[in-house]
């Protein structure tokens, strides 16, 4: 199998793996995609078949690419003075993915965490239906392809009753899951519109409450799990947000900056203190049962025995109370239906480890190419054209798959004053967080600047 690597850093794939890697500008890969389709439409070198069958809108997308009405084509010659990567090699590539049967564009999450990465995600979605690639074995539909395939997305720790794929809603709660709506109180009005915020806009809401439009005006901050802090898309201003507030609460094992800026931090018991049900996400088709090694150490408790003491001191006395394995066994009850080669809840616990037969690895979409059945969208096809995208009106959220420069790129203006871009990779001595407090993992590997 021949490996193309697209990627601004030489990395250790780059070097292992591929037969040829092409350095890219960050943030500019839609700009490549976009020249690679041009390619494949002046050539015709598309699976019109495929487009006519299971796609909608391409024709609009057809006439952006090749410039019909803004007179900009986006061609190779175009795409190089954006990307830098030559014409010649986005030609080639362009030709050899069409002619490659099958083919698969895996696309790596980092472009889409920039400026406007939803429309390089877009556009390898675009580019997989252009060469007949989705749905199909060895093809690709713009994400990673593991083998659990369904079994590593079943309802398993959210309590679900019914497999996937579920409806399609606003949130998960307006969709009647994974999250269990029935226990929240104001359900109703989230599902309205009128309680709950999406997760970026927690700082925004803080600071400007019910005269910004927001649903009330917030005074407390609780955070169960996770450094919300850090996590946000804008740090500086979430750290505004947290001064602004008159009290915070923070549940952790460790002294996040989200915890330094809590009034309370409670101490939460980790895995080796709990019991829990863990599939490998996104990665193979295990689920596994983690018992409690240790008692919580000093006044360290779980998330669940937290919740029911302040219940109870909130005056809230109407919530069940199971026990930690009570819990566990109702959830590992609900995935029976989906998965009903899986053992008993106590055969499972004392067998620790299930890994589940998979004949092959799991292709998105199959139903849909191979059994017509419908795509999860209005038209109930691929969508390339989204007409609940151009009812927005918005520029900055095109109903096809165009390429829009990313503030602070290296075509902004502001790239005089500051030509450098930084690109904040993954660290081979860690996952995310995690593993990054040993101290044997800090000495073998040190924090490095990498400067090309």
């Amino acid at each position: 199998v021949k490996i193309v690597c697209i990627d601004p850093k030489y990395t250790r794939t780059a070097a292992i793996l591929a037969d040829k890697w092409i350095p890219i500008k960050p943030t500019t890969d839609t700009a490549m995609l976009l020249a690679m389709a041009f390619v494949m439409i002046k050539e015709d070198l598309y699976d019109h078949e495929f487009i006519e069958k299971y796609t909608y809108g391409f024709d609009k997308f057809k006439v952006y690419v090749m410039g019909e009405e803004d007179r900009i084509p986006k061609d190779p010659k175009w795409a190089e003075k954006i990307t830098s990567v030559k014409a010649s090699d986005i030609e080639e590539l362009a030709r050899e993915y069409a002619a490659t049967k099958p083919a698969a564009l895996i696309s790596g999450i980092s472009p889409s965490r920039s400026a406007y990465g939803e429309q390089y995600t877009r556009a390898t979605i675009t580019l997989s239906a252009m060469t007949g690639n989705i749905g199909r074995k060895g093809g690709e539909a713009s994400s990673r392809t593991y083998p659990g395939g369904k079994y590593q997305n079943a309802p398993f720790l959210f309590g679900l009753s019914a497999p996937f794929p579920l409806s399609i809603g606003k949130s998960p709660v307006m969709a009647k899951g994974p999250f269990q709506s029935h226990l929240i109180p104001d359900a109703k009005l989230m599902a309205e519109g009128k309680v709950g915020i999406n997760s970026h806009q927690v700082a925004d809401a803080i600071l400007k409450g019910k005269a910004g439009g927001y649903p009330a005006d917030y005074k407390a901050i609780f955070i169960p799990c996770g450094n919300y802090l850090n996590q946000d898309c804008n740090t500086n201003k979430t750290v505004k947000a947290f001064k602004s507030v008159d009290f915070i609460v923070t549940l952790d094992h460790f002294l996040t900056p989200s915890a330094q800026y809590s009034d309370i931090v409670l101490p939460v018991a980790s895995l080796f203190e709990r019991s829990a049900i863990m599939s490998t996400v996104n990665g193979g088709p295990y689920w596994a049962f983690a018992p409690k090694i240790i008692e919580p150490i000093g006044e360290a408790k779980t998330h669940l025995e937290i919740a029911e003491l302040l219940a109870k001191k909130m005056g809230i006395t109407d919530f069940n109370e199971k026990t930690e394995n009570e819990l566990n066994e109702a959830s590992y009850n609900t995935i029976k239906p989906v998965l009903s080669e899986f053992p008993d809840y106590e055969s499972f616990k004392q067998q620790g480890i299930l890994k589940i037969d998979v004949p092959e690895p799991y292709i998105a979409f199959k139903r849909q190419i191979e059994q017509n059945a419908p795509f999860f969208t209005p038209s109930q096809k691929i969508e390339i054209y989204s007409q609940r995208l151009a009812e927005l009106n918005n520029p900055k959220i095109p109903p096809i798959p165009t390429y829009i420069p990313a503030w602070e790129s290296l075509s902004d203006p502001l790239a005089e004053k500051y030509p450098l871009q930084l690109l904040t990779s993954h660290s081979i001595r860690r996952s995310h967080s995690q593993f990054d407090n040993i101290p044997w993992l800090r000495e073998l590997v040190t924090q490095e600047i990498f400067i090309s």
